[in-house]
């Protein structure tokens, strides 16, 4: 694997920006966290992040789309169309049945650069295709919104479900082209090579679907 592709590249350095405005210039503050018509709602909002290409942010709130009513859902506002989609749903466009949660913001990466793809966890039931998820235990799942897809990626590599919890402290990431995405799990079934029953990592790459330990 070249070092573009290595999983460590998944969890970006932390870089603080200070952005200065073009002399004579005005900043402007915009709000992201608005409803799905575009009004903004009395409901907090957490955990924002924005693309690599400064277009799009994802967060957490609750109640911003009307299918919304199981608790906090993951939506992406697209700062040049303004527009807010929402994000944790299934491929059938039904609404998680339980609540959803970006990566922690500390080391974390949350949408891709180009904002195609968007990972979250939940201990829903209804989110993967197959009826295999254990109730109460949480996965870790990718939206594809070029596809229209949502996609488990705490599963083997043959589609069966981990066996445990999967983004344990919210410790998951995705790669800023969307290549690949790494998530800790301690289940014990996603990879043969896996002997250990505590958190561990995995590597799950989207041109095969491969999950490996990372």
């Amino acid at each position: 694997m070249n070092d573009h592709h290595n999983p460590r590249s998944l969890i970006p350095t932390i870089v603080c920006l200070l952005v200065l405005p073009t002399l004579g210039t005005a900043q402007e503050v915009e709000v992201a966290s608005v409803d799905t018509s575009g009004s903004q709602q009395n409901v907090a909002a957490a955990k924002p992040f924005i693309s690599g290409s400064g277009r799009f942010v994802v967060f957490e709130s609750t109640g911003l789309d009307p299918a919304d009513v199981t608790g906090n859902q993951i939506y992406l506002h697209d700062l040049v169309l303004g527009q807010t989609e929402l994000i944790s749903i299934n491929n059938s466009g039904v609404v998680a049945d339980s609540a959803a949660n970006l990566p922690r913001n500390l080391g974390g990466r949350g949408v891709t650069d180009d904002g195609s793809k968007v990972i979250f966890s939940s201990d829903a039931t209804n989110l993967p295709d197959t009826d295999d998820n254990l109730a109460g235990t949480t996965h870790v799942y990718v939206r594809d919104r070029t596809a229209g897809t949502t996609i488990r990626l705490s599963q083997t590599s043959g589609g069966i479900a981990g066996n445990g919890t999967s983004g344990t402290n919210f410790e998951f990431a995705i790669a800023s082209d969307g290549w690949g995405a790494l998530f800790n799990s301690n289940a014990t079934n996603l990879d043969p090579l896996d002997v250990d029953t505590t958190n561990i990592s995995y590597l799950h790459r989207f041109s095969d679907s491969s999950t490996n330990l990372a």
